[in-house]
């Protein structure tokens, strides 16, 4: 099933016949766009998280774009808000340029386990026409019920001690080192 890109005053493209663009820089500014994908079932999932990869050009210029993840669990009658980007946080700072994306950059998972059963989740795209949006790689993902660090390091290493310090993923508040 094919996403729906409906709804709005302009239209998401394909980029590169593997991403989604919003081309805010031709778009005038209040225009709005939408992608809503089909509807999945995640009622197997034990943990289900959302991951999607974008990039954008922050313009002080253009300070009103804005990005936002929504998510709805009964049809699309209602929709909530999972990820807002916007003003000078909404810049992926890789490279992207005002027509063309960087090397994108991950939001990390996105706790959808308040969530049950059939849902299905949109982006929602606001030009303040500025910069090109892109969006690339959207998975939904069953996280292991411990996630494993990233960016691990050790340093001030002695035979019998060492300094461990890590990036933690997914909220953990306990660890077993």
């Amino acid at each position: 099933t094919c996403w729906n890109l409906t709804g709005g005053s302009q239209t998401p493209l394909q980029y590169n016949n593997n991403a989604l663009r919003a081309n805010y820089w031709s778009w005038s500014s209040g225009t709005t766009a939408y992608a809503a994908s089909p509807i999945f079932d995640i009622s197997a999932l034990t943990n289900p998280a959302i991951e999607f990869y974008w990039s954008h050009l922050y313009s002080s210029s253009y300070p009103n774009d804005r990005l936002v993840l929504q998510i709805s669990d009964d049809g699309g009658a209602t929709w909530d808000d999972l990820w807002d980007k916007s003003g000078a946080n909404f810049n992926s700072n890789d490279g992207a340029g005002n027509t063309t994306p960087g090397s994108y950059k991950t939001t990390g998972y996105i706790d959808i386990s308040a969530y049950t059963g059939n849902i299905k989740f949109r982006f929602y795209f606001y030009s303040g026409y500025g910069p090109d949006v892109f969006i690339d790689k959207v998975s939904i993902l069953d996280l292991p019920s411990c996630m494993f660090p990233s960016a691990l390091t050790a340093s001030n290493l002695t035979n019998t001690t060492a300094d461990l310090a890590w990036v933690e993923s997914f909220g953990a508040t306990v660890w077993d080192v």
